[in-house]
């Protein structure tokens, strides 16, 4: 008698729900499934818990059966947050429930993340029951229209002045100023970066920043202090501008000034950008010593006798008219109106003087 083959099955197992396992039957030379497969190994996937049957012959067609149980384990049963819309960028948390463990495609493994997408995105989420069986879920996450937040062009202006900053792209408008309009007047004392946030009509926000430098100024120089003789005339020479204006209203880099007593001067030199600067100088009059010329009458005749000239203080020298010396001579004067003079150079280099104006009336003729 030829004994029967030993038909095995492989041992019972368990799956999850819509998973799928191989079967591998031994013992034979052919199979049959009751699935109607005639392989040795078949892939099964049952809904339910399922026992197949095979039946193995050997080379005498002789034949035995055996069978496998296969357990389908449930799948939990997820719920998740519901779709949604959000800015670009703007984070939001979504979750996911129903399971004992879970696993994004975010490589994140708690039940609620936080995403902050800046594409429209699709979100997976494996949950898994404490049987292992898992269910794929997802939540999609779509975008508005982002916002085109554009602050004004970078700008550098001179101190002291103001401009005017003005952004586009959205409905509302906040400055880092606390202004809410889409234009601003600025007038920093520093170089300065302003931000803008630009929101558009569903209220996503963009930021931009603009930079105001400041220029640096000229360097404006009008010269040193200086001192002059009373009755002199001095250049003032300004540098470090392109254009000048003097505060006696002369419009050129050089200029001559004769004043009588001490003054300043103020200079306001601007540059090739506008950019001005204000520098002084102060003229000074030297001291000089009353001088005076002493000893003459308004009025002689021609045949008065020649006059011993005075000038105080001591060493000056006298001229004029009829005068030789320190002598002054009516008849060399001759008839009509004459100046005499008496000036000095005191011990700052300045000339200075004092005069006399005379008449010299004819004598008269009392001929018959």
């Amino acid at each position: 008698m030829i004994p029967l083959p030993l038909a095995e099955a492989g041992i019972d197992t368990a799956i999850c729900f819509e998973d799928c396992v191989t079967l591998t039957a031994s013992g034979g030379f052919t199979y049959e499934w009751d699935t109607n497969e005639t392989s040795s190994s078949i892939d099964v996937c049952p809904d339910d818990t399922t026992t197949y049957y095979v039946t193995v012959k050997d080379q005498y067609s002789c034949a035995s059966t055996d069978s496998v149980k296969v357990f389908v384990n449930p799948v939990p049963e997820t719920q998740t947050s519901n779709d949604t819309i959000v800015c670009p960028n703007q984070c939001i948390k979504i979750w996911a429930s129903g399971g004992s463990s879970y696993l994004w495609d975010t490589g994140e493994t708690t039940d609620t993340i936080t995403v902050c997408p800046s594409e429209v995105t699709k979100y997976y989420v494996s949950v898994f029951n404490d049987l292992d069986c898992a269910t794929i879920d997802s939540v999609f996450v779509d975008l508005y229209p982002s916002t085109n937040a554009i602050a004004s062009d970078d700008i550098s202006i001179c101190p002291g002045d103001c401009t005017s900053l003005i952004a586009t792209g959205g409905y509302i408008y906040e400055w880092n100023t606390g202004a809410e309009t889409n234009s601003i007047d600025v007038c920093p004392d520093v170089t300065t970066q302003y931000y803008v946030t630009v929101y558009n009509e569903y209220d996503c926000p963009a930021t931009d920043s603009v930079w105001v430098t400041l220029r640096t100024p000229p360097t404006i120089n009008a010269g040193n202090d200086t001192t002059k003789c009373v009755t002199d005339c001095i250049q003032l020479k300004a540098t470090g501008g392109e254009s000048y204006s003097w505060s006696n209203g002369i419009d050129t880099r050089i200029n001559e000034v004769c004043p009588s007593i001490e003054t300043k001067y103020f200079v306001t030199g601007t540059d090739e950008f506008g950019c001005s600067s204000i520098d002084s100088v102060l003229v000074g009059i030297n001291d000089y010593p009353e001088v005076s010329l002493l000893g003459l009458l308004p009025v002689y005749c021609e045949n008065a006798s020649a006059i011993l000239l005075e000038g105080s203080p001591d060493n000056g020298a006298f001229g004029g008219g009829g005068v030789s010396g320190n002598i002054f001579s009516p008849a060399n004067a001759g008839v009509g109106n004459h100046q005499v003079y008496y000036s000095i150079v005191d011990n700052t280099g300045c000339a200075i003087g004092d005069t006399v104006d005379i008449i010299i009336n004819k004598i008269p003729d009392f001929s018959l």
